[in-house]
């Protein structure tokens, strides 16, 4: 079963994972490949403790030695580290974790029906937390207004049946391809430029806010995760559907037309495109849609499932790994048993709660990991959450691989598809 042995900083504060890879069974150990681990907009652009996770290390490599050699630097000082029950260090007095506590109880309480569940706020929730509660949420909410206004002067301008969701949904892509100029009675000219794809560091590996919704609507630029969030949320205030759905490693659109057939919008571009180009990809095995892992529409419970996940991906970032996080990814993991992601660093957690369980147990052999119950059991933990990525049909797809899909959408037949969709979209709106 593949593992990853983790560099654990001076302070074990944090832990940076994919440096060394290897191969772990109570036989033997050799060294292989790098488990499978999410990509952005997921958890790649997770960095423990300001540490990026940074690329596999292959074996012969120089950097490979050096980063044994941290690895085992790290671990020695990990003889002065007295643990508690779970081997987890104590995060709670950090600053800033308390934030998190508290948005993850508003969450639960949406999830539970405690309170009503809502969509948007749950976002700012969750990027609030991470700037420990600074932001402002009266500003967030009249930047989400401004562009709901947009999205009627969408219609109003395009001569649309207001009250057609398909109308509704139309105008809403219209905020991803067009510029809206508009005159005030002053005859001061306002422009409205479409939202567009930040291509610098769309992944987020040096600014983990690049994903934020909250920075798409102060810059008017984002990517495959703020970009879909920011459409379901105004969607909703229009008063129409747009569900989110997976692609590997990405977020997208799933609208309705006006008999019932579904379409694609993908908001990185501003183009409707078909189930096929998300096969393209060659990352969608006939498992992973099996298994529900791409192409469905989220349900609430999913929905639920991404934005606990989304809180763990900020909390890892911002503070490290403890008890709360894994209570966090559990509860995802709760509200979608098909959330690949979420078990991915569920998976992640224990790999590094085993190896911390084995050195502090000074357990250097596998004979005596198997004599160690407690501690055998983390393995077998770690072990049977990666046979469950194993088996879902799941395949990890390259940084290289994303952008070259990515590009793939100007490929003329992708814009040909998008061009006739459209034009069964408004046909069926002039009707």
């Amino acid at each position: 079963m593949k593992i990853i042995l983790p560099c654990i900083n001076k302070r074990l504060k944090l832990l940076c994972l994919p440096l060394i890879v290897v191969h772990i069974s109570f036989a033997q150990i050799q060294e292989t490949k790098q488990p499978p681990f999410p990509t952005a907009p997921f958890s790649s652009s997770i960095k423990y403790g300001g540490q990026p996770l940074g690329e596999p290390i292959m074996p012969g490599t120089s950097r490979r030695k050096e980063s044994q050699r941290e690895f085992e630097f790290a671990m020695a000082e990990m003889a002065n580290y007295k643990p508690n029950k779970s081997y987890f260090p104590s995060l709670i007095t950090n600053v800033g974790v308390d934030k998190y506590r508290q948005a993850y109880k508003k969450i639960q309480a949406m999830y539970r029906g405690d309170t009503k569940y809502n969509f948007k706020e749950a976002v700012f929730l969750i990027e609030n937390a991470y700037f420990n509660n600074q932001l402002k949420y009266n500003w967030y909410l009249k930047q989400i207004d401004e562009k709901k206004k947009l999205v009627k002067k969408w219609m109003l301008k395009e001569k649309l049946d207001t009250s057609l969701s398909l109308s509704k949904n139309y105008a809403i892509q219209k905020l991803f391809t067009s510029t809206y100029t508009e005159k005030s009675t002053d005859g001061k000219v306002k422009v409205n430029p479409a939202i567009k794809y930040d291509f610098e560091d769309f992944m987020g590996r040096k600014n983990y806010t690049k994903m934020f919704v909250t920075k798409l609507l102060k810059s008017n630029t984002g990517q495959c995760h703020s970009m879909p969030q920011l459409t379901r949320i105004i969607a909703e205030e229009v008063g129409t559907k747009a569900y989110l759905a997976y692609a590997p490693e990405h977020l997208y659109i799933k609208f309705l037309d006006i008999n019932g057939n579904t379409y694609n919008f993908e908001t990185t571009n501003g183009m409707n495109t078909s189930e096929q180009f998300i096969y393209e990809s060659g990352y969608v095995s006939t498992l992973a849609v099996k298994n529900h892992l791409y192409m469905d529409t989220l349900t609430q419970e999913k929905e639920f499932s991404l934005l606990l996940f989304d809180l763990a991906s900020g909390y890892l970032t911002k503070h490290g790994i403890d008890e709360f996080l894994l209570e966090v990814i559990d509860c995802s993991i709760e509200c979608d048993r098909s959330n690949i992601h979420a078990i991915e660093l569920k998976a992640a957690v224990y790999t590094v709660l085993a190896e911390r369980a084995r050195q502090i147990n000074k357990l250097n052999s596998p004979e005596a990991v198997k004599r160690n119950s407690e501690v055998r059991s983390y393995f077998d933990k770690r072990n049977s959450l990666y046979a469950q990525i194993d088996n879902s049909g799941y395949q990890k797809m390259s940084d290289e691989a994303y952008q070259a899909w990515l590009k793939s959408l100007d490929k003329e037949q992708v814009k040909k598809l998008s061009e006739e969709i459209n034009k069964n979209i408004n046909t069926q709106m002039k009707k």
